[in-house]
């Protein structure tokens, strides 16, 4: 593709065209998991980028307006409604890598939406890689959890089933109703296979189940977002995954009233296994969310360096749970964060690798198990101490987050300077 530059500013670029285009990016962006902070800045860059002079964007997690005014006066104004969103990572880089090259003029806006429309049809993988990626993360956090081998098998036969519900029999229906149905179906059949002999203890089958339908990475953005200014779209997520987690708490339950497994006593796993587990599941996570194969490695790291902080923090520097939470994910967002500039992609990729050992999955299920058993007290406990720990997790990330950007701020205001300077001289 022969290179070409963005149009100056002078240069006529229709109005309706260029807010279509940059819509179009900012859709799928947000549609594939980028954050809406993210979504108004690509607007703005690629409007930019093509001489506009005025640009306003505002985003929630259904809805991006937008409107536009160029140089000859000429305005457009547009709202985009956004149906679903997702954590295709894959999708999410390549529409990154289209907006970079839409503004520094090395896609005209008609090759770009064309580009998006491309993006939106590929796969990143085989069907069979989702299953494989639902296998690793199910059956490595069932044992991560304290659960036996045998109870990860379970839990992985458990994730074929979740995958399968997910893509064939409820690809479009909706999320808080497919969730409790995937749910009971999901515990029914972990109640099944230990009372067949297949797995040890369901809690810890159920718990590895649960990971794979738990919005904890959902749960944990949304707190992101109320932190960093964002509130209108903070608490939509929130309460979006809120919901999500009652769906997922009640479809369990149910699987719990109607089947009942024996639940044993797990002795807690050993350091080196909950590594091991723990970069088993974040690999598996990374491939159900599409990560593109070359990220694989740093993301595994990624869920590496927050579960080794997490536990050094938690049994080594007796931090308690809460602070040994922050810690960890202090720890894998600042990877997250020098993965991201090292390789040029969307730090989302690594960020979600990195939180993923992270998720309270079991905390859900502890707070099912005694809203089951009528223990409203202990569920109410369990059901806070989850909360806190998405709460610390957050605010973990946030931190580097906050660091990234001020360090971001003093750079450029250093190159700013300095050129000023060498315009003077």
């Amino acid at each position: 593709m022969t290179s070409k530059t963005a149009p100056a500013a002078e240069t006529a670029v229709d109005a309706e065209e260029l807010l279509l285009t940059a819509l179009d990016v900012a859709e799928h962006t947000l549609r594939c998991g980028g954050d809406v902070r993210r979504v108004e800045e690509t607007i703005t860059r690629i409007c930019s980028a093509f001489g506009a002079v005025h640009i306003e964007a505002f985003t929630i997690t259904s809805v991006i307006v937008a409107s536009v005014c160029m140089p000859d006066g000429t305005r457009s104004q547009q709202m985009r409604r956004v149906h679903g969103n997702s954590n295709n990572l894959s999708t999410l880089e390549t529409i990154n890598s289209i907006s970079r090259s839409l503004c520094e003029g090395k896609l005209t806006l008609s090759e770009a939406r064309e580009a998006v429309k491309e993006a939106r049809r590929k796969m990143a993988y085989p069907l069979w890689v989702y299953y494989l990626g639902a296998i690793f993360a199910a059956g490595g956090f069932a044992v991560f959890f304290g659960g036996s081998v045998l109870d990860g098998v379970a839990a992985a036969l458990c994730g074929i089933v979740v995958t399968w519900l997910d893509k064939h029999v409820f690809p479009n229906v909706n999320q808080v109703a497919v969730t409790a149905l995937s749910s009971f179906v999901a515990g029914l059949f972990a109640s099944l296979l230990v009372l067949g002999g297949v797995g040890d203890n369901v809690e810890k089958v159920m718990i590895g189940a649960i990971m794979l339908l738990i919005p904890g990475v959902a749960l944990s953005v949304s707190l992101q977002d109320l932190f960093g200014g964002e509130l209108l779209s903070g608490a939509l997520r929130f309460v979006h995954a809120i919901l999500l987690a009652l769906s997922v708490a009640l479809g369990f339950s149910l699987s719990m009233v109607v089947a009942q497994a024996p639940v044993v006593e797990s002795a807690v796993p050993q350091d080196w296994v909950v590594l091991l587990t723990g970069v088993i599941g974040t690999i598996g996570f990374s491939l159900v969310f599409s990560t593109k194969p070359k990220h694989l490695p740093f993301c595994a790291l990624s869920g590496f360096l927050s579960c080794l902080l997490y536990l050094l923090a938690l049994r080594y520097w007796h931090c308690g749970v809460f602070l040994s939470n922050m810690i960890g994910a202090a720890a894998g967002g600042l990877f997250s964060a020098v993965c991201a500039r090292v390789r040029k992609a969307p730090r989302n990729i690594f960020i979600i690798a990195a939180m993923i050992p992270l998720v309270p999955g079991s905390g859900l299920y502890y707070t099912m198990a005694n809203i089951v058993s009528k223990n409203v007290a202990e569920a109410f406990t369990y059901f806070t101490t989850t909360l806190q720990t998405a709460v610390c997790i957050s605010a973990g990330f946030l931190a580097v987050t906050a660091l990234a950007q001020v360090f971001d701020y003093l750079r450029e205001n250093r190159f700013k300077n300095k050129n000023r300077g060498n315009n003077h001289g």
